[in-house]
């Protein structure tokens, strides 16, 4: 990064904290974690995943026809190795283990097989069964097994020693403590049966390598809606109420060597936020213990979004009418080829980020503040978000197609241009077959489109695209690709 980009990347850095302290939550947070020596805009990012995760799905925004937007988060934090990335993630995981908030933590390594993320979906009913049990009178070994196996499960996690359940009197505060849960399964949500929190310290571990098959899975969960599958004894088994959240780290050469072209394509890029960091904020040979009155201030927000926070959202007139007025500039957030489906999601990120705001303020109401301050957040991620990938998606066929739309917005424009000299323009950087797949594919995502004139196909930019240039033009120069 050079010296102009590095000073850039601090202003939107101190923008964004200034913005987030605006809120206890996050002013308290910075202050609990400042001995760890994590950059302070990767653990706010932590903050806002505990307060997401907390919110489960028994939070969401109503908007309308387009159903229910859940305010669950895929956060990646990607940077130089011993940044303390692993730090931030696991002092949060400590914080939302001990808070009491009804988090059920996933599994952190699947083996590149979503069968685990599912298992652990799966065992909350056990939960749920164990919980509705007449524990004086068992009829079904099965699902006292089951209950004993979640626990197992649990507890395999958090490295908890599991007690001989025939030793204790099985009743239902028994059952909770035997699953490892700091809260009781009598108070857990109906909607967040299927509700799951995955905080791997390496991303590979849940990923596999090269592997989309998780990737989709995730894809599924993110947006909450039901999935269907066939057990191992050929049984159709149905969650109609998945969510996950996610909060992982990696190294940019890892990512590469962890995502392949697909995920670009299926989804799972356009829904994680990525952020990046370069290095320790600072060098502390011995820190100190934070104060515990600023830990049960934290707890006690995250199980206020767990416990009070229910239902949906109010978005307030103002913030609203501002949403709406920017949706429709669909403004580009992020000036890199590989993220132009991220792009196209990013006003439901601002939406799910704002309700993490709303939550931390410890209200039922998103103002024009908290859609301000998500909005800072993921400007500041969105403006380094290009180096989290290194030269992952950089491929010949990525870099070509970078320049087939930098070419239809600089020399077409408006009109409608032959194909045969779109090839004839491109022929030196791939072969007529390879161009037309890239020409059909940025047909699919509404970015180029086609029309017939005199029997002959040309490609022109999209009306989409066209409408946001046209917006683009009409922002001034300093705010140009930041709004």
């Amino acid at each position: 990064m050079n010296t102009d980009n590095a000073k850039d990347a601090a202003a939107y850095v101190r923008v964004a904290l200034d913005s987030v302290c605006e809120l206890d939550y996050f002013k308290t947070y910075l202050e609990y974690t400042s001995q760890t020596e994590t950059p302070p805009m990767v653990r706010v990012w932590c903050a806002v995943a505990g307060i997401s995760a907390s919110l489960g799905r028994h939070a969401f925004l109503d908007r309308g026809t387009l159903g229910e937007l859940y305010p669950n988060l895929y956060i990646v934090v990607s940077g130089s190795a011993a940044s303390r990335k692993s730090t931030a993630i696991k002092t949060m995981r400590q914080l939302l283990w001990n808070s009491g908030a009804m988090v059920r933590f996933g599994p952190d390594d699947t083996a590149g097989q979503y069968h685990g993320l599912i298992k652990s979906m799966k065992q909350i009913e056990a939960m749920l069964s164990a919980r509705d049990l007449d524990m004086d009178s068992v009829q079904s070994a099965a699902t006292t097994a089951d209950a004993i196996a979640a626990a197992m499960h649990m507890h395999g996690n958090m490295g908890i020693e599991l007690q001989d359940p025939e030793k204790e009197d099985a009743s239902s505060d028994v059952i909770s403590k035997q699953l490892g849960i700091n809260w009781m399964v009598t108070d857990l949500h109906e909607s967040d049966i299927h509700c799951v929190m995955s905080m791997p310290h390496e991303l590979p571990s849940l990923l596999g390598t090269k592997n989309d098959t998780v990737g989709r899975f995730l894809n599924v969960a993110y947006d909450g809606t039901p999935y269907s599958y066939i057990n191992k004894q050929g049984k159709t088994e149905n969650i109609h109420s998945p969510l996950i959240n996610l909060m992982a780290s990696t190294q940019p050469e890892v990512l590469e060597a962890t995502l392949s072209e697909q995920s670009m394509r299926d989804g799972f890029m356009s829904r994680t936020i990525f952020v990046h960091t370069s290095g320790r904020a600072d060098s502390i040979p011995f820190p100190e213990y934070p104060d515990p009155k600023l830990e049960e201030y934290i707890r006690d927000t995250m199980r206020w979004a767990s416990y009070e926070m229910t239902g949906s959202f109010k978005l307030a007139d103002d913030a609203k009418a501002e949403f709406s007025r920017v949706y429709k500039k669909r403004l580009v957030y992020v000036e890199d080829s590989r993220f132009i489906k991220y792009n196209e999601r990013r006003p439901e990120h601002w939406l799910k980020v704002a309700m993490a705001m709303a939550a931390a303020d410890r209200s039922d109401t998103i103002t024009l503040d908290h859609l301000r301050i998500a909005d800072d957040l993921l400007k500041c991620a969105e403006n380094t978000m290009h180096e989290t990938l290194g030269f992952f998606g950089s491929s010949k066929e990525s870099q070509t197609i970078a320049k087939i739309m930098e070419w239809f917005k600089a020399v077409a424009r408006y009109e409608p241009v032959p194909q045969t000299k779109v090839l004839s323009e491109f022929q030196k950087e791939m072969d007529k077959g390879d161009i037309m797949n890239q020409l059909s594919w940025l047909t699919s995502l509404e970015m180029l489109s086609t029309v017939l004139i005199d029997g002959n196909t040309y490609y022109k930019l999209h009306d989409k695209e066209i409408a946001a240039m046209k917006a683009v033009a009409a922002v001034s120069k300093d705010t140009k690709g930041y709004l």
